[in-house]
């Protein structure tokens, strides 16, 4: 909002006080992880179905002799939403913890 703008509302509904500055929230606590349970709380505070997913995809990957074939074998053996562990998986390629691997990124 320019100021021209800001003095006209303020004329119009007679606001009292602009706020000048940004709001700055500043997140400098670190909390330490030591298990998979606490990555998947640091990700999904309070969702405990997202935190299951989150532990299943993990687990899965990690104890995997191969690449896992799709969601729908880890749906089936956990009897988890399909749409559940889309999110949690998409949330985990976000930040970079998991990578989709198809026939166009596999080194040849």
């Amino acid at each position: 909002m320019s100021r021209v703008e800001a003095y006209i509302l303020y004329k119009k509904a007679g606001v009292k006080k602009l706020m000048a500055e940004h709001t700055k929230i500043s997140f400098n606590h670190r909390k330490e992880i030591s298990d998979y349970s606490d990555l998947a709380e640091m990700l999904f505070p309070g969702n405990r179905n997202l935190q299951h997913a989150v532990a299943c995809i993990l687990f899965e990957l990690k104890w995997a002799n191969s690449i896992v074939p799709n969601l729908v074998y880890i749906e089936n053996k956990y009897s988890t939403s399909r749409r559940i562990l889309q999110r949690a998986r998409a949330k985990l390629s976000r930040i970079g913890l998991i990578e989709h691997i198809s026939s166009f990124n596999i080194p040849s």
